[in-house]
């Protein structure tokens, strides 16, 4: 996933156009690095990184589900075994 991630981060191609707005100026006059995804509501490659995490919940999600439904199933079997056990002796 990350991989995915890292091959998707970019700027956006108006990254440079964005940079002088007041609002994110002041960032760059602190100094370190700034990565702009897009203009606020237009984000041009951020929809990539956000299929890519959708498909990776959407595939790795059931399964991590079905073991979790089937262990709280197994678990509440076993407390009800030893209930009736403890009840018998």
């Amino acid at each position: 996933m990350s991989l995915a991630l890292q091959s998707l981060e970019k700027d956006c191609d108006y990254a440079n156009e964005l940079i002088k707005e007041p609002e994110l100026n002041w960032l760059i006059r602190r100094g370190g690095t700034l990565f702009i995804f897009g203009d606020y509501g237009k984000p041009p490659f951020l929809i990539y990184e956000l299929y890519a995490l959708g498909i990776t919940l959407f595939t790795c999600a059931p399964p991590a589900l079905i073991l979790l439904v089937q262990s709280m199933y197994a678990l509440k079997m076993k407390r009800k075994t030893l209930s009736l056990l403890r009840k018998t002796i």
